[in-house]
């Protein structure tokens, strides 16, 4: 409560001496319930250096009321603007989970302003832009008022702007009324009520009022009084600050009790797992029945963006409600899928959770630990989270049969368990509880592979629980989309190529040998290399960059390049220009084309060899990098929910791959309404027939299968096959949509 802070005698903070401004702000807020500010400027800096008291503000249940002026930075427009346009359900953040909403708003990258922008939508804070009727002036206020759940309420007037400049910066004082303390401060309350009442209720004349189209950029505008240096701050500046709060002894005498009453008051409420947002959609838990009806055993064939990771966590929480304990294992394909998950986890207030990847040496220790703990606890709960790789692991193998019986086995992108490397460990599998997760189960080329995968689910088509790509569009859980196939015709070099490989392809036909089967995999993947990587690509992405430039709609794009490097090409070195041909991959060649075209576009490569990969996709987000140039890196796990368009220059044949590539553009974003999909389709030619006639037609047919694939659900399905219509004419092959 409100009247339990120790309030200076003279109601007064000043900047140096032992009640400082800041220490007001993170006393008062974590004793709130609601507060009503009156600002000149704002800037969610103010909210990262309080992010203690907010996190527990919001976790009370708190709201705000803001009035400020019409002069925030990008970022804060942004958020704002995501926020007022979009609903809360699209943001993925829940006041119960204090951690989180503490960690995000302790951190001021994308997922700080996708919280901030969640606060919008969500109405735990409120916006109004003003500015004062018939003159050039701005709002300039300084003041506001806190209230308690028991109705006390504390108002404040300051010298500092709700920034962090402003509380740490500057020197500045605070003066504060209470309305408990005497008539005469109830009555200043009680004004001040009434004052922000007119300017909120639109009853005051002496106010103009501004949408959220007539906020300016302060970068863009020099409004004097420091508005740039108070707006425009970055993550650098701010960890400078926080060190200063630190650094204050009376300040963190304040921080540690915060945190200190609040493990106590988490612990105390929160001592159970618990599903991390409203409610679980009810796909979710229908999901859950019917793997339990199945034994505890099935495959989850759910499209990307459609919560994979969230329902299967579901399952494993509605097992605990009944049990009292969970035991999990979980195993995925890389490490940036090792921390996702555990990220998730952690989010559903699950506990004791073991990373088994290069990244913990001491892997081995730790899960020693929880079997020997497990066998003399009968309620004691962990998840282990491993790459396929350490999955394999002799050591891992071992310790993998002294896991309780019930410990459920969650195998993300779980195709993979049809390699060659895995598949002899399903056999006397030691964990019957079993969930498979992918988009796209069935392994292509290998029925054996897949048969062993559904042997080992126990479950074959259709599976236990099946959400399809067309179904989250109808739900709008995935952005809808437009689809621009653009045909590309190989070179005739090309094409000689391709049709001596297949001729070379017919003579194994009927053999089933070890040296034909090897043979006729080394030529496939050439055959495979020469549509891949058809030098006309170039010039059809040329072309499509200038057009995109002249509509001034390159930011969010992400560029799909073949993997490989130059000297694999047929195309001549000339073009490369001052590209090393020894050391460059094509995706270096495909983001040196963008350069040329437009130099003053962001570009990044995004690889297995890219370092700092979630700065990199961090800026994406925020559109301080406007193209991501990538490779097979992206086809699992990675999440780009931001990207706007994509041009796919790298053909596939393989579904797993396609699918799973445009289910990571589909995924849903603030500020995303649409998603454009360009796909370069390698033809032999778009007019005339060449080469061998079946070769040609199969090549097509080939390509045409992400075409249908594409088109069938994008909302502009007739144009899309009318674009390829002209090589179906020519080859007599009839649309299969």
């Amino acid at each position: 409560m409100l009247e339990t802070i120790n309030f200076p005698p003279s109601n007064e903070y000043r900047t140096g001496s032992s009640n400082e401004p800041i220490a007001f702000f993170l006393e008062v807020l974590p004793n709130s319930i609601r507060f009503d500010l009156l600002l000149g400027y704002f800037s969610s800096s103010a909210i990262n250096l309080l992010s203690l008291g907010f996190a527990q503000f919001l976790y009370n249940g708190g709201t705000v009321r803001m009035v400020t002026n019409h002069i925030l930075s990008p970022n804060d427009k942004r958020a704002v603007s995501d926020g007022l346009q979009t609903q809360a359900s699209h943001y993925e953040f829940s006041i119960a989970d204090y951690g989180r909403i503490k960690m995000t708003l302790d951190e001021y990258g994308r997922h700080f302003f996708h919280c901030l922008a969640w606060l919008f939508a969500s109405k735990k804070i409120e916006i109004l832009i003003v500015k004062p009727a018939g003159a050039r002036g701005i709002a300039h206020y300084k003041s506001g008022v806190f209230y308690d759940k028991i109705g006390k309420a504390v108002k404040f007037k300051s010298s500092c702007n709700f920034t962090a400049y402003g509380l740490m910066e500057n020197l500045e004082e605070l003066e504060v009324k209470r309305s408990w303390s005497s008539k005469v401060e109830e009555a200043a309350v009680q004004e001040y009520q009434q004052y922000f009442s007119s300017i909120w209720n639109k009853s005051a004349s002496f106010v103009e009022y501004l949408s959220t189209n007539d906020v300016e950029h302060a970068i863009m505008n020099d409004f004097g009084d420091r508005s740039i240096e108070e707006l425009m701050v970055d993550e650098q500046k701010l960890l400078r600050k926080k060190l200063q709060i630190l650094g204050n002894y009376q300040v963190r005498m304040i921080i540690d009790r915060l945190e200190q009453e609040m493990e106590k008051r988490v612990a105390s409420y929160v001592k159970e797992p618990f599903f991390p947002y409203e409610i679980p959609r009810a796909y979710q838990d229908e999901a859950y029945i019917n793997w339990k009806g199945k034994g505890y055993k099935g495959i989850f064939a759910m499209a990307t963006g459609t919560g994979k990771t969230l329902t299967a966590l579901n399952c494993i929480l509605r097992e605990f409600k009944k049990k009292g304990s969970y035991r999990g294992i979980v195993i995925v394909p890389t490490i940036e899928l090792v921390n996702q998950w555990v990220e998730e986890i952690e989010g559903f207030n699950f506990r004791n959770i073991i990373r088994v990847s290069s990244q913990n040496k001491n892997w081995r220790e730790d899960i020693q630990m929880i079997t020997v703990l497990s066998s003399t606890e009968e309620n004691y709960s962990f998840f282990v989270v491993t790459t396929y790789r350490s999955f394999t692991h002799k050591r891992f193998q071992k310790l993998l049969h002294r896991f309780p019986k019930d410990t459920i086995l969650i195998a993300d992108e779980a195709h993979n368990l049809g390699s060659n490397s895995i598949l002899p460990l399903l056999e006397d599998f030691p964990l019957v509880k079993r969930i498979g997760l992918s988009a796209t189960p069935e392994r292509v080329y290998d029925e054996e592979g897949t048969k062993a995968i559904d042997a080992f689910f126990e479950d074959y088509p259709p599976y236990t629980f099946e959400y399809s790509m067309a179904r989250a569009l109808e739900a709008g859980y995935l952005s809808k989309y437009l689809y621009y196939p653009i045909l590309v015709e190989l070179t005739a070099e090309e094409l000689e190529k391709y049709t001596e490989i297949s001729a070379s392809l017919a003579k194994f036909f009927g053999s089933d040998s070890e040296e034909s089967n090897a043979a006729m995999e080394k030529l496939l993947l050439l055959r495979k290399q020469i549509i891949h990587k058809a030098s006309n690509k170039l010039s059809a992405f040329d072309k499509l960059i200038k057009s995109l430039k002249e509509k001034n709609k390159l930011n969010h794009t992400l560029v799909y390049a073949p993997e490989g490097y130059f000297d694999d090409l047929f195309i001549d070195s000339e073009s490369l220009g001052s590209l090393n041909i020894e050391e460059n991959r094509i995706c270096e060649l495909y983001a040196s084309r963008i350069r040329r075209i437009s130099p003053e576009t962001k570009i990044s490569l995004f690889h297995a060899g890219t370092k700092d990969r979630a700065f990199i996709l961090d800026q994406f987000a925020q559109a301080d990098l406007n193209i991501l140039v990538s490779m097979k890196c992206l086809d699992e796990g990675v999440d780009v929910p931001r990207t706007e368009q994509a041009i796919f220059c790298a053909s596939t044949g393989n579904p797993r791959q396609f699918v799973q590539r445009r289910g990571r553009i589909l995924r849903k974003s603030p500020g995303k309404h649409l998603a454009t999909i360009y796909d370069m389709v390698v033809v032999p030619s778009k007019s005339h027939r060449v080469g061998n006639y079946n070769t040609e037609k199969r090549l097509i047919e080939s390509e045409l299968k992400r075409v249908y694939e594409f088109a069938g659900l994008a909302l502009n399905q007739m144009e899309a096959l009318e674009r390829v219509q002209p090589v179906l004419n020519l080859y007599d092959i009839d649309k299969q949509i």
